[in-house]
């Protein structure tokens, strides 16, 4: 799709295939240099929904390469254009969730990483409130996924277990494998802390697994961080520093360096 726009005459309408473009880059140093190239056509062609979409690359591709700041920066820009028009419709355009949503949940996890915990959860509500408002199945597992990494964040295993269900129902009937397998892990980290460790690795395991097949790789080395340490409550030390080994190794490789210190 890429190719073939470069093909044509250039067109605003070819951008949301060049946001799939980036957000299939083959590693995080890529992914950041397509943000910078989405950024210039956005310029280039001084329109305020394609520089929100651009900035929406962008605040990612800071916070996998841990760059917090840089992310806060470009979530502040986003969102000031977000709320000048309706952009709600660009969920079905870009990476099947809302724009301002994902800007919000950005935050949240900044917020807490960077040691500001009270305005954290204040965000995750402001973003659970918007994406009711929307109605847009995507967005709503989008906000789900967040929050169930902050609160894994703090160690608050009976509400991740709980988003981790309501998200396993949401998805079944919404059809949203990948969603359903991101559910089952954090629900089997959930389930290992709340004293059922062997019930806990088995739903691990599933999801791992579902996900290694359909998802994008930016969350693995949180999951391998959570599957270590549920192996570790199942006893098997040996092989959760085996898994954390390869994991370290293998995304360092990938320049995806958001969750490296947690491994």
């Amino acid at each position: 799709g890429y190719e073939l726009c470069r093909s044509l005459p250039e067109s605003q309408d070819h951008f949301p295939v060049y946001w799939g473009w980036w957000r299939l880059s083959r590693n995080f140093t890529e992914m950041g240099k397509r943000a910078d190239e989405l950024l210039s056509r956005a310029q280039s062609h001084k329109d305020d929904a394609l520089l929100l979409q651009a900035h929406h690359c962008q605040w990612a591709s800071h916070f996998n390469r841990g760059d917090f700041e840089g992310s806060l920066r470009h979530v502040e820009e986003g969102l000031a254009l977000y709320e000048q028009a309706d952009y709600r419709s660009h969920a079905t355009l870009y990476g099947n969730h809302d724009a301002k949503v994902c800007g919000l949940a950005e935050r949240l996890l900044v917020y807490w990483l960077m040691g500001r915990p009270e305005e954290a959860m204040g965000i995750e509500q402001e973003a659970r409130a918007w994406a009711q408002t929307l109605g847009h199945a995507g967005t709503w597992m989008h906000y789900m996924e967040a929050s169930m990494i902050h609160r894994l964040y703090r160690r608050d295993a009976e509400e991740v277990l709980r988003v981790a269900e309501d998200m396993v129902s949401f998805a079944d009937q919404q059809g949203l494998t990948d969603h359903r397998a991101k559910a089952l892990i954090f629900g089997g980290w959930a389930h290992a802390r709340l004293g059922n460790p062997s019930k806990g690795l088995s739903e691990m395991r599933e999801g791992l697994e579902r996900q290694k097949i359909i998802g994008t790789s930016e969350e693995f080395p949180v999951f391998y961080d959570m599957f270590a340490e549920v192996l570790a409550l199942n006893g098997r030390i040996d092989e959760a520093l085996e898994e954390v080994t390869a994991a370290q190794a293998e995304f360092e490789r990938m320049g995806l360096r958001i969750w490296l210190p947690e491994l």
